[in-house]
């Protein structure tokens, strides 16, 4: 029974007493603690050590004394929270190896920690300002406590912070030991386990099936909690080594070729009969699958792209649709790989390419206007997943502009501002047919193609439609007073807008 101390003479003894609680606490399980010579704001180094024999990992710990943790527990968020000063977190953030805050309670003689990186990111999350501050309130998770399961965690926390070290040259194996039962869904059992050996299918494996699960001594140390049992095991095949493409050509009867270069691929499935590669995980404007199947002349390759013809930037989708037009005509694809680390020999590839239908030629020339106008412009531009016949006729004016620096526009109608600053009656300006012709400067334009901006510069419209002269409109014109202004209909409008820096670049050209 943990019996009260009968007297504290202050916090020094307090904390006196804590150190040597918590030294207690980390010799059932094997682990030194030191303290430092000089108080530089660490109360401990700890050493880890596995059956008496260290491992070289070490960590640090800030240990604090209380005598009422209980009391100091949320039991909403179920988490302890504790005061400390924002220079010291800040101080201990920086270290190369893990800090750990313990707050130990002396009556109950256990403790809750958190690490400061744990802490520091919480923090973060919770209030983006909390370094400008004094002292901070750090909430720690009541179950990570100092019981065997709570240091088990710690325990794991501290090697994954280490991991790179700890598996240094060191190879990590498991052995599953399964128990499939003569039923027929024990058998149903068996056939799809043996599916996830040859073929690298996912496996899910409940427990009645487990017999048992054993991972290497190395390990098991540090991750493996104690007592643990597996009631369902997920098995999903992942290549742990990249097989990189320096080079996939398409090479197509119409003269046409695409080459897409460093490509990644990693397994999605690896088995003893069957492996498929695929660079879905890249940000890469075409996936491509290639699929390695065993048969009893060795082993067969299919190689299969996957893509959308939008949702790209246009440099990607150009090559896209060169593909497909290579594709549409008969062609073949040859695979240039760096390396293998999957024991197939994957060196060079070749086969021919599945015939696709022919694109429709109104899209080919609209990716190959807005490569154009990228290209001129310099802006970069992202095509949508969906495009309308609206975008389309936008591409091909702005191409007109870009190309021309001319842009001609018919409108069966359109309305104008008729202001009172003109010198002529109306009835002057329009000719014997009732025809109108306005003159509008505009000092700097620009259009919006796909969410991108581009600037047109100066632009000057020559407006010219077809008035329907009345008594009441030249009536309401001649009674305009200064900054005044009409709406009048025209009808039968041509708009010639002219961009002078786009007219003076082809002049120039």
């Amino acid at each position: 029974m943990n019996q009260r101390p009968r007297r504290l003479t202050g916090k020094m003894q307090q904390e006196d007493i804590s150190r040597c609680q918590f030294k207690e606490w980390l010799t059932r399980f094997g682990w030194q603690a030191i303290e430092p010579q000089r108080d530089l704001g660490e109360d401990m180094l700890i050493h880890v050590y596995f059956d008496g024999r260290a491992t070289g990992t070490i960590f640090h710990i800030q240990l604090k004394s209380v005598t009422n943790l209980e009391q100091r527990r949320n039991k909403r968020s179920d988490s302890l929270s504790y005061p400390f000063e924002v220079k010291d977190l800040k101080h201990w953030a920086e270290f190369d190896q893990p800090v750990v805050l313990v707050i130990w309670d002396i009556i109950l003689r256990e403790g809750r920690w958190i690490l400061v990186d744990d802490a520091v990111s919480c923090l973060n999350e919770k209030n983006s300002t909390w370094r400008n501050k004094k002292t901070v309130s750090v909430n720690i998770v009541w179950k990570n406590d100092t019981s065997n399961s709570g240091f088990a965690k710690l325990r794991r926390n501290i090697g994954n912070y280490f991991y790179p070290l700890i598996s240094r040259d060191k190879e990590l194996k498991l052995r599953l030991r399964t128990n499939f039962t003569n039923t027929s869904e024990g058998l149903k059992e068996k056939e799809n386990f043996q599916k996830f050996i040859r073929k690298g299918e996912p496996l899910i494996l409940d427990e009645e099936y487990i017999k048992g699960v054993d991972f290497s001594e190395w390990w098991s140390k540090w991750f493996l909690p104690d007592g643990a049992r597996f009631y369902q095991i997920e098995i999903i095949p992942k290549g742990d080594k990249e097989v990189i493409a320096n080079k996939i050509e398409f090479l197509g009867r119409n003269g046409k070729s695409v080459v897409f270069e460093n490509v990644v691929f990693c397994a999605i499935r690896a088995g003893t009969e069957l492996l498929l590669l695929s660079n879905e995980h890249q940000f890469y404007p075409v996936h491509f699958q290639i699929e390695y199947r065993k048969t009893e002349g060795g082993w067969t390759e299919t190689f299969q792209p996957q893509f959308t013809l939008s949702g790209h930037n246009v440099t990607d989708t150009r090559k896209i649709v060169d593909f497909w037009e290579i594709s549409a005509s008969g062609g073949r694809i040859v695979v240039e790989f760096s390396n293998s680390e999957h024991g197939i020999k994957l060196d060079e590839f070749s086969e021919f390419l599945p015939q696709l239908n022919p694109l429709p030629p109104y899209f080919i020339e609209f990716v190959d206007k807005l490569y154009k106008i990228q290209n001129l412009t310099g802006c970069i531009i992202n095509i949508p997943l969906d495009i309308s016949d609206w975008a389309i006729s936008f591409t091909n004016q702005l191409f007109e502009i870009i190309s021309t620096g001319i842009l001609y526009v018919d409108c069966p109608k359109i309305k104008i501002n008729y202001t009172a600053d003109r010198r002529k009656p109306l009835i002057e300006e329009s000719d014997e047919g009732g025809f109108i012709e306005i003159v509008e400067l505009i000092a700097n334009s620009s259009a919006e193609i796909f969410g991108t901006e581009i600037s047109l510069g100066k632009r000057e419209d020559t407006i010219r439609g077809k008035l329907t002269l009345t008594k009441e409109l030249v009536s309401k014109v001649s009674e305009l007073k200064e900054g005044e202004a009409i709406e009048i209909d025209l009808f039968e409008v041509t708009i010639i807008r002219k961009f002078e820096s786009w007219i003076q670049k082809q002049h120039c050209n």
